[in-house]
């Protein structure tokens, strides 16, 4: 069957669908994907739809376009349609995580340049490998107003401003991943052009570079937009404003949100109830608090807040456009308080452990913070904290414990991060031994004869460098003997 005959299928189903269902006040569903398609999907047409783009070209307003997980290589176009351009399941971070839309460095990702309201959504995907002139992941031209939620924005590079997200007029951005994006220019997160209005909520917006100002975000002249509970962190602009930047005239309302280790964390405008690490000027706005907020981990990119920060409690409920939800599509409560950042701790069993990563991990909540589910020899609270997997104790699979390589200061999410044996040197009547050592643990020589029972050898030792060397006489009789080092808790 030739190219145009296939088409011409493609464009039949989509008729026929769209006419089935609209009269049901529905929009059609359209499908594209890599591998075969539910039974339903392939209903009146005979291949599969196999690019974004051309989905969103045969759709209407009204559809809904859902992608299967897998890497596209596009520049999409929303093209003024009114319609959901989606993954399998936006609210399950591995389904985000691998359902990929790559820019393949020639422009920017994802446009909206016609129009496109508040019911042109782009939802449930990783963005990355942008590179435009105005916005390297997504592109939002005067006068569009789409929305833009669950997204991982990552990776994006702007030659002029918004590595991530270029706002022209307005964008409803929310419950969004925006890192590692660049700007050559301006706003290495988001880039909010003159007069503009975006809502951006509940979202996680880290290491981002912009060459001049606004790492995290830039509000230009006369920007009236709404930034309300995000967290904005380790982010970089050796000119002003690393986490947000708001001058000449723009006067953004920004609530509840973290703003820490931005170098300059705001610039040019001030907050309300937020925690911000600089004192001083704009920063003291009303309900304003200094205190870190404990991330998790933020270099495993985990800034979610443990539940000893200082940000529970700490916002309030009476900002503008107040989201609905958290990050983790969490309710935020609509009474009294709320908390400051993108998350909302919950923790209604009250045992230090967040609700959304026990159910992660055990789809229940019946754990806490003390207990040590996997026996590693590490606590759920402190797998939490390192990024583990507590229902498996060797989380990297290299044969040791997650609980003895945290001790011993080893890796244990990679398999190539082992404490080692450096060196070994046998004579006649001793052997000495070199190891690998972390400023402040305790070393434990032994021998064993057996393999079965150990023995300590003299006292422990404290290490004061990066190794730690002992020498260990034989006896004559001995003919074979063992030997191993132990990190002491």
């Amino acid at each position: 069957m030739g190219l145009r005959k296939i088409r011409r299928c493609v464009g039949m189903f989509v008729q026929l669908a769209a006419f089935a269902v609209h009269l049901c006040g529905w929009g059609a569903v359209l499908y594209v994907g890599k591998s075969d398609l539910p039974r339903e999907a392939r209903i009146g047409v005979e291949r599969r739809l196999i690019s974004i783009q051309s989905a969103i070209d045969a759709a209407r307003d009204g559809d809904t376009v859902i992608i299967q997980p897998g890497r596209y290589e596009e520049n999409i176009h929303f093209k003024g349609r009114a319609i959901t351009v989606r993954s399998e399941d936006p609210e399950d971070p591995a389904v985000v995580a691998s359902t990929i839309i790559d820019g393949r460095g020639a422009g920017t990702v994802v446009t909206f340049n016609s129009d496109e309201r508040e019911s042109s959504v782009i939802s449930g995907f990783t963005i990355t490998n942008g590179r435009g002139e105005w916005g390297g992941g997504i592109q939002c031209a005067m006068w569009t107003v789409p929305t833009v939620r669950n997204n991982r924005i990552i990776g994006n590079t702007a030659l002029r401003g918004g590595g991530g997200i270029y706002c022209a007029y307005s964008v409803t951005a929310t419950r969004n991943i925006i890192a590692f994006n660049q700007s050559n220019f301006e706003g290495g997160g988001v880039y909010a052009e003159v007069s503009s209005w975006p809502l951006i909520t509940s979202n996680y917006i880290f290491r981002n570079e912009a060459s001049t100002y606004g790492g995290g975000v830039f509000c230009h002249s006369f920007c009236v937009g709404r930034i309300i509970n995000n967290t904005i962190a380790d982010n970089s602009a050796p000119m002003g404003g690393g986490g947000i930047y708001a001058a000449f005239g723009a006067y953004p309302d920004i609530w509840n949100c973290v703003l820490w280790a931005n170098g300059d964390d705001l610039f040019g405008w001030g907050a309300a109830n937020s925690c911000i690490e600089d004192v001083g000027a704009e920063n003291e706005g009303p309900g304003n608090i200094h205190l870190n907020p404990l991330f998790v981990n933020p270099v495993l990119e985990d800034y979610h807040i443990l539940a000893s920060s200082s940000c529970i409690g700490a916002g309030t409920i009476s900002a503008p456009s107040m989201p609905v939800l958290d990050f983790d599509g969490e309710p935020i409560p609509d009474f009294f308080v709320a908390d400051i950042g993108a998350d909302e701790f919950f923790d209604t069993d009250s045992d230090d452990l967040a609700d959304v990563w026990e159910n992660k991990w055990f789809g229940n909540l019946g754990e806490s913070g003390g207990d040590d589910s996997d026996d590693d020899q590490l606590s759920n609270e402190n797998e939490l904290i390192v990024g583990t997997d507590p229902t498996n104790p060797d989380t990297d699979g290299d044969s040791c414990l997650d609980g003895v390589e945290f001790f011993a200061d080893t890796d244990p999410l990679d398999p190539e991060s082992l404490f080692k044996i450096l060196g070994l040197s046998v004579s006649a009547s001793k052997v000495t031994l070199e190891w690998s050592t972390v400023r402040g643990r305790w070393y434990q020589t032994q021998f064993s004869d057996d393999l079965q029972s150990w023995t300590p050898i003299g006292q422990a030792f404290s290490a004061i460098g990066d190794t730690l060397q002992s020498t260990i006489a034989i006896p004559k009789s001995i003919l074979v003997r063992f030997f191993r080092v132990e990190v002491l808790p």
